[in-house]
């Protein structure tokens, strides 16, 4: 995986490979056996949602309780979800960051 394309955020190499996204699974498969080893990587985000992780650190919970202060419920697992991914994407898509070297893992009831 090296070349000219492996800097670019959203070009695609001539046979549809994108590096920048190659690179965040490969880091967060490398990190998935020590973070289960030293850390605990579940987080209950509300009374009815919980997380599973591997890779970099995320909190949800902000989201969560902000969402249940404006609203006066607690968020969907569809809503919490996309703004889990959305967040993710963001990183894909913009110039000088990095895609997330993350797995994620989000379970619930409405």
């Amino acid at each position: 995986m090296a070349g000219e394309y492996d800097t670019a955020i959203t070009v695609f190499s001539p046979d549809g490979r994108l590096f920048q996204f190659e690179y965040a699974q490969e880091a967060a498969k490398k990190k998935v056996q020590l973070l289960l080893v030293t850390v605990r990587k579940i987080c209950v985000l509300d009374d009815h949602v919980a997380m599973a992780f591997a890779g970099l650190t995320v909190n949800a919970r902000i989201e969560c309780r902000s969402h249940r202060l404006h609203v006066e419920d607690p968020v969907t697992i569809e809503y919490i979800t996309r703004y889990i991914a959305d967040l993710q994407q963001k990183y894909t898509q913009e110039r000088g960051r990095r895609p997330f070297g993350l797995s994620t893992l989000i379970v619930g009831f409405d």
